[in-house]
């Protein structure tokens, strides 16, 4: 068994799709095995925010642009005591490493950052602008202590856009396992 920690799961809102739908699925797993759990959100809206367990602690932001999440965050860490933090989604991600940076000086936080998407979103942009999220995303993910990918191919497809995460990433599967998952086996 290992130690009790306090840890706190990241996800933007409790809206959306598969990504949401595994940090409630985590923050409830570690809730249950006896740790003490917090969500952090920038929005608590989407119909998701009802199957977190009473046992956890929302925490809502209420930050609706980047600049207003990276300052507040930047803030709720600057006076948290010592984490273990899982973030769910690429957005979050980037918001909790640029909040990181925002602080200057070494937290003693361990995270993980969930990359559970496809990169079609930044294979899209222009040329300039994948450069950009490439750069945004290299400063922010460096400051995830593991890089946790869904897929071979999604980390395949991590490392393509930023190649230097490469001793930080690792396929780990994606642990959404739908209600139904009996009747369609």
């Amino acid at each position: 068994m290992f130690k009790k920690e306090d840890i706190l799961v990241i996800t933007p809102t409790f809206s959306g799709g598969g990504a949401e739908h595994i940090a409630i699925n985590i923050a409830n797993y570690y809730s249950l095995a006896g740790h003490k759990v917090s969500i952090l959100c920038f929005s608590n809206n989407g119909p998701y925010l009802k199957q977190v367990s009473n046992s956890i602690k929302v925490i809502n932001l209420e930050a609706e642009n980047w600049s207003d999440q990276i300052k507040k965050l930047s803030h709720f860490l600057k006076k948290s005591k010592k984490l273990k933090v899982v973030s769910t989604v690429r957005s979050a991600n980037i918001v909790y490493g640029l909040a990181t940076i925002m602080l200057g000086r070494k937290l003693k936080h361990k995270a993980i950052f969930l990359e559970v998407n496809t990169f079609d979103s930044i294979r899209n942009k222009s040329f300039l602008k994948r450069k950009i999220w490439s750069l945004v995303m290299l400063l922010s993910y460096f400051k995830a202590d593991v890089i946790g990918c869904s897929s071979a191919d999604v980390m395949s497809e991590l490392l393509r856009v930023v190649p230097i995460l490469k001793h930080k990433a690792v396929v780990v599967g994606n642990p959404v396992v739908p209600e139904n998952f009996n009747k369609l086996r």
